[in-house]
C-alpha cells in the first residue's frame, strides 16, 4: 500500500465559524494535511513561516492588514512557494485575486 502524498495546508479567516465550516468541509480529503488556522496578521505570518504550507486558504475581508496584503507580506519575506485559495463572501475581489496569481477564488 503507498502513501498519500500529502497538501500541506493552512487556513487563514478572522471568523472561527469559518475556519471550523472549511476544515469540517477539507476533512474529508485525506491528502490535506491541516498545519493550523491563524485569524490575526501576526500570528497566520507566524504560521505561514513556520509550516511552510503548500496551500492557503486565505480570506480576504479581515481586521488590520487584509489578505492581498497578508499575502504581499508573507511573499516578501518568505518568499514562500506556496499556492493561495482566496475564499470571501464579496464578488469585488475577484479579478484582483486572479491578478496574484490565486489558484482558486472560492
Amino acid at each position: 500500500m503507498s502513501k498519500i502524498e500529502t497538501i500541506k495546508t493552512v487556513i487563514i479567516d478572522d471568523s472561527i465559524a469559518n475556519i471550523n465550516s472549511l476544515k469540517e468541509h477539507l476533512s474529508i480529503y485525506p491528502e490535506i494535511e491541516l498545519q493550523g488556522f491563524a485569524t490575526q496578521y501576526a500570528k497566520a505570518i507566524n504560521l505561514i513561516t513556520k509550516s511552510t504550507p503548500d496551500l492557503v486558504f486565505l480570506d480576504i475581508e479581515m481586521p488590520g492588514k487584509n489578505g492581498f496584503e497578508l499575502l504581499t507580506d508573507a511573499r516578501r519575506t518568505q518568499k514562500a512557494n506556496f499556492k493561495v485559495i482566496f475564499y470571501t463572501a464579496y464578488d469585488k475581489y475577484m479579478v484582483t485575486a486572479l491578478r496574484e496569481s490565486a489558484f482558486d477564488y472560492i
